[in-house]
């Protein structure tokens, strides 16, 4: 199986349970490694004051049918293994909007 950067899972995080996560490791990295890394996904909404929140909305993935936001902050190395289930893959301009918390949340110019 091929993982892509920007595909939703279904994972088992350790110690938290099954969340959905976004896979945000270059392709040529989930290519040559056992690994993937993923950024997780919430569906808890509160105010979001940190630039490292990308916010999905109801239908930007088939398996998130509520308003979500991708957490750009709380990245996780995981082994393939863990992704459980495709919960589908993020549209062009949504992973875009998780690049951009990626930068800000690694401090990237």
């Amino acid at each position: 199986m091929t993982y892509e950067r920007g595909e939703v899972f279904l994972a088992e995080l350790p110690r938290i349970g099954h969340k959905p996560v976004v896979i945000v490791s270059a392709r040529a990295v989930n290519l040559a490694l056992a690994d993937v890394i993923a950024a997780r996904v919430t569906s808890v909404e509160r105010e979001r004051s940190l630039p490292t929140y990308a916010a999905l909305d109801p239908g930007d993935v088939e398996g998130l049918p509520l308003p979500s936001y991708v957490v750009c902050h709380d990245l996780w190395t995981l082994p393939k293994g863990r992704l459980v289930k495709s919960l589908g893959i993020l549209p062009p301009n949504r992973l875009v909007d998780v690049e951009r918390g990626l930068k800000a949340a690694l401090d990237l110019t």
